[in-house]
């Protein structure tokens, strides 16, 4: 039968657990703090552009659909309108028509196609927030 030497001691893991009772419940919750910084607020687009009633008057959510070739305008109660893909300027002066017009929250929805270059995007996105402020982006068409 095997003895232990007299000269080796047990091991006494109390402190080692001890400051594992301390640490792990700390990085925990660094963990979880350092996780609500890389969230993101949005605005989810409704199933519908159809605005919401206030005041008995439907309040205007112009769609912005972003196509390759085509720029389309459409919205409850107003006609469906195309510029051309470049025409960022007949886009803005029809927007600012349409502000005017209907009663608005200050709310639009743009549609891009999952084609559309990122620039055009942001140009069009840059374009619609003058009039409408709250640009919210939908999930694109292929």
């Amino acid at each position: 039968m095997l003895r232990r030497p007299a000269s080796q001691t047990p091991l006494d893991l109390i402190p080692i657990m001890g400051l594992m009772t301390l640490l792990i419940p700390l990085l925990l919750v660094n963990q979880s703090s350092g996780l609500a910084f890389a969230t993101v607020d949005a605005d989810l687009p409704a199933g519908c552009a159809c605005g919401s009633k206030h005041d008995g008057e439907a309040k205007l959510i112009p769609t912005v659909a972003l196509g390759l070739e085509h720029i389309t305008v459409q919205g409850e109660g107003v006609e469906l309108t195309q510029f051309a893909a470049d025409d960022l300027q007949g886009l803005g002066e029809h927007l600012a028509a349409l502000k005017e017009a209907h009663a608005t929250d200050g709310k639009a929805i743009i549609v891009p196609e999952s084609r559309v270059a990122y620039q055009e995007l942001i140009s069009v996105m840059d374009t619609v927030r003058p009039h409408f402020p709250v640009s919210t982006l939908a999930g694109g068409v292929e």
